[in-house]
């Protein structure tokens, strides 16, 4: 590792060669190359959206460009770390367009974190498609990707980091192996929760995990997940994925876990059918079902079913 390589930062992307690009700009506008990098990682994109991004790294000259063949977010993730050379990984996501000042207020808190930090989250805010903000409900909110709260704190008993605005010490994730494969996003899957199986993983070691608003980016929410379709698939899929997951840490309070849900399902199945689709009640009842489904051997066999 070089000792002068402070922060590296790691955007991967799939067939969304604009979005990306416009994300490595801003960063490009920020980034003090002496003592920090930033890495596109190219998880299989198609062809013509291979050759938009290979063009836009060669014109920005700076950025490393990494392309694989086999798509995966985790995946992609873990070949970005395996390039990156500095103390800490930043992860920003290929459609989040970071602030002006995301890099030195990063670095700002980076300077001041003690040896026990082991991952720090930013603030994210969404880009709406439709002028106004819509009216969702918390748990909609946290199925996009959006923590727009403000100030600095720990949150190592209470998650707060979310991976698309993340900074990881890269210790932390070498002690870890950095991301599971068997869960993140692939294919055509909602699969997700690799990022929070980071963060049990790296407590369990003694690691602390902080949140801290100074450091934000927008988040652009596509018009299809403002769709009570979509979120409904959203929910269903981390109930999928908090099973996954609590395998993976062969987790012994999985069995009431499990319990919990199946007892409610039934009476969240009716307050479903009274209470609005997207409401509280109507997202818990998937995310339940998605718990229960997986846990008797009816999930879908793979990432990408």
């Amino acid at each position: 590792m070089s000792l002068n390589v402070v922060l590296s930062v790691v955007v991967c992307t799939h067939n969304r060669a604009d979005d990306a690009l416009e994300c490595l700009r801003v960063l490009h506008e920020q980034i003090d190359y002496a003592t920090s990098e930033v890495i596109l990682v190219d998880s299989a994109s198609s062809p013509v959206q291979q050759q938009h991004l290979q063009s836009g790294v060669a014109d920005l000259e700076r950025p490393v460009y990494v392309r694989l063949e086999e798509a995966g977010l985790s995946l992609a993730r873990n070949s970005g770390l395996a390039q990156c050379k500095g103390e800490w990984i930043a992860f920003v996501d290929d459609d989040a367009v970071p602030d002006p000042n995301w890099y030195e207020k990063l670095l700002l808190v980076l300077r001041k974190a003690p040896g026990d930090w082991g991952a720090i989250g930013g603030r994210i805010v969404p880009i709406f498609p439709v002028s106004g903000s819509p009216n969702l409900e918390p748990r909609w909110k946290r199925y996009l990707s959006i923590n727009d709260t403000v100030g600095s704190r720990d949150c190592t008993a209470k998650f707060e980091l979310i991976a698309a605005n993340s900074c990881f010490r890269r210790a932390a994730l070498d002690a870890v192996s950095g991301f599971p494969t068997e869960l993140g996003r692939s294919k055509a899957s909602l699969l997700s929760g690799e990022d929070v199986l980071v963060m049990w993983r790296i407590r369990r070691l003694g690691w602390k995990i902080w949140y801290d608003g100074s450091f934000c980016v927008g988040h652009k929410i596509p018009r299809e997940r403002l769709t009570k379709r979509w979120v409904r698939a959203r929910a269903y899929w981390e109930g999928i994925s908090a099973i996954r997951m609590a395998r993976l840490l062969d987790d012994r309070v999985r069995v009431g876990f499990v319990l919990k849900a199946a007892l409610a399902t039934p009476v969240l199945a009716v307050l479903s059918i009274l209470m609005p689709k997207g409401n509280e009640w109507d997202l818990r009842f998937w995310y339940d079902l998605g718990v229960v489904i997986e846990s008797f051997g009816f999930g879908p066999k793979s990432s990408g079913a």
